[in-house]
């Protein structure tokens, strides 16, 4: 065989090695990129992140409340990540479904955006709201009872009622009294409407009751907040900025179990019918409507059902935006504590991450007041230690001079203690010691030195002025007090002549009712006062006759 031949051959078999390993390569390469995601997607699943949007880190997930048995049906299984090792086909089936539903929420979006900009004339004309807390949860589980309350502790100016808001089209209220969803496309329209229109352009925010309920809308709210926040950082340092504040958006769900949700419901119904009848038989106000789902069992079980079907779409927002759940199957003040307790200001999901990185290293005021408890102790020590003769004198000067003017002030709260005692400038710890002293026993202290310039002699030849210069120390000194009026209304019981009491109350005998003895008399004073002013009233009425007598010449002047 020619050397040309043999080329030619070994140049085919490395080229079709080649090929082989390339096409291996790019397999493992594609495997690898799936197990990465697949991990990635767990590992954000279960990590705390800052809670500053999407891309920011993962808030992780805040279970509230007892554990009963409401929670076992929240379990992690609900929101578990694809396993890298299940079948190819599965996952490219999988993938390609949820590829196309994003797609659609997408394409949904952005018409639906679109479609408000057109129709409020521009985005100059629409409210873009800083902070919008998303409720949801199970029927009846109490959103619009607890509704009012989020809005007062998180500051925020008006509720969206979704279920108000689609009630104005008689058949999208059918299809919501068979416990069924509306098109999104609608919703969607509505809800816009309702966030972008605020009265007064106030961008404060809302709580939007009842969305998302589906996994399409949920992807909707993630395209909402992505479009918030690149307005929001498109617009940084421009005259448009105050317009776009960063998004702020919170997940909150009320949960209880299909038992008591359809109780719940039922009773509402009852309880609306009666108050309905009770209007009716009084004839004042106005009899409200009694909701269709809730005068039917079936009905009621077909609206938990719908959120049941739902609701691992709920759970998967905690991936994405800080996230509680809260066990509403108990009494409404325990609600309403995991609810205090979960959206109380943290400076950590409230404020932007650049802002909070550059504060966080402050301590807060709590760990300051710790630190310092601590720390007097171990300095009252080493006063006594390592200066007891002014440790003693400081301790004379609180009890012959700062006590009395305490016991004088005890109803004010605070006294100014003002010193010259040279005690205060020649030693230095003297103050320190007083201030810690008092703190120790109680009081607030703040401490003050004022330099005191006085004439002492003047040089009749030059003119100079000498100066007597002393150093006043002023102590402010401050404590609670009780106010003497706040129980001084009570309910008095009088009795005379051996009367009974009701318990609970104060029994006082008559001659003691200083109160009711006072009223009288004031009674009595204003009645002999106005008895003296009708007498010269009348007087007057009568000198006036007579002078008007006079001026017809009939006066007697005897």
């Amino acid at each position: 065989m020619s050397l040309a031949s043999r080329a030619g051959r070994l140049a085919c078999s490395l080229g079709g090695a080649l090929s082989t390993c390339s096409a291996a390569v790019a397999s493992v390469s594609r495997a690898l990129a799936t197990d990465a995601a697949g991990c990635s997607g767990a590992l954000s699943t279960s990590s705390a992140g800052d809670g500053q949007g999407l891309g920011r880190g993962r808030p992780s997930p805040r279970w509230t409340g007892p554990q009963a048995r409401a929670m076992s049906n929240a379990s992690a299984s609900s929101m578990s990540v694809p396993n890298p090792s299940q079948s190819g086909k599965g996952k490219a089936a999988v993938t390609k479904g949820e590829s196309v539903d994003k797609q659609r929420a997408v394409r949904t979006f952005e018409s639906a955006w679109n479609r408000l900009v057109e129709r409020h004339g521009g985005m100059d004309n629409l409210t873009f709201p800083r902070e919008v807390v998303w409720l949801n949860g199970a029927p009846g589980a109490g959103k619009g009872t607890q509704t009012p309350y989020i809005l007062q502790i998180r500051g925020l100016s008006r509720a969206i009622v979704m279920s108000d808001l689609l009630d104005d089209s008689e058949e999208l209220r059918a299809i919501k009294n068979r416990g069924e969803l509306i098109n999104d496309d609608v919703v969607l329209d509505v809800l816009l409407d309702a966030i972008f229109t605020a009265p007064d352009a106030d961008n404060i925010g809302a709580v939007v009751d009842g969305y998302p309920r589906s996994s399409f809308q949920a992807d909707i709210m993630k395209h909402l907040f992505d479009r918030l926040m690149l307005l929001h950082e498109s617009t940084k340092r421009t005259p448009s900025a105050p317009k776009h504040p960063r998004p702020l958006f919170k997940v909150v769900v009320l949960y209880v179990d299909e038992e008591e949700s359809i109780k719940r419901q039922t009773q509402r119904a009852v309880s609306q019918k009666e108050r309905n009848r009770r209007i009716l038989d009084a004839g004042v106000g106005k009899a409200s409507e009694v909701r269709t789902t809730d005068a039917n069992v079936e009905y009621a079980k077909s609206r938990y059902k719908t959120f049941k079907e739902h609701y691992t779409t709920l759970l998967r927002l905690m991936q994405y935006f800080p996230f509680c759940l809260i066990d509403a199957m108990g009494p409404m003040s325990s609600c309403k504590q995991q609810i205090a307790q979960e959206l109380r200001y943290q400076s950590s999901l409230d404020l932007m991450e650049e802002t909070y990185r550059a504060i966080a290293p402050l301590p807060l005021a709590k760990e300051v007041v710790t630190k310092s408890r601590q720390n007097l102790v171990v300095r009252l020590d080493s006063y006594w230690s390592e200066h007891e003769e002014c440790f003693r004198e400081v301790i004379g000067v609180i009890e012959r001079e700062i006590l009395p003017g305490v016991l004088k002030s005890s109803l004010s709260g605070h006294f100014e203690f003002t010193t010259e005692n040279p005690l205060f400038g020649t030693s230095p710890i003297a103050a320190d010691i007083l201030i810690d002293v008092l703190s120790d026993r109680g009081f607030k202290c703040s401490h003050r030195v004022e330099v005191k310039k006085t004439p002492a002699r003047v040089d009749l030849k030059t003119g100079e002025i000498e100066l007597s210069v002393k150093s006043m120390h002023r102590f402010r000194i401050q404590f609670e007090v009780e106010n003497i009026r706040s129980n001084a209304r009570v309910r008095l019981t009088k009795v005379s002549g051996g009367g009974s009491s009701d318990l609970g109350t104060m029994v006082v005998p008559q001659e003691y009712d200083h109160q009711s003895k006072a009223t009288r008399d004031f009674a009595r004073h204003l009645e002999e006062s106005m008895s003296t002013l009708g007498r010269k009233k009348a007087k007057v009425q009568e000198k006036k006759g007579a002078w008007e007598a006079g001026e017809m010449g009939v006066v007697d002047h005897d």
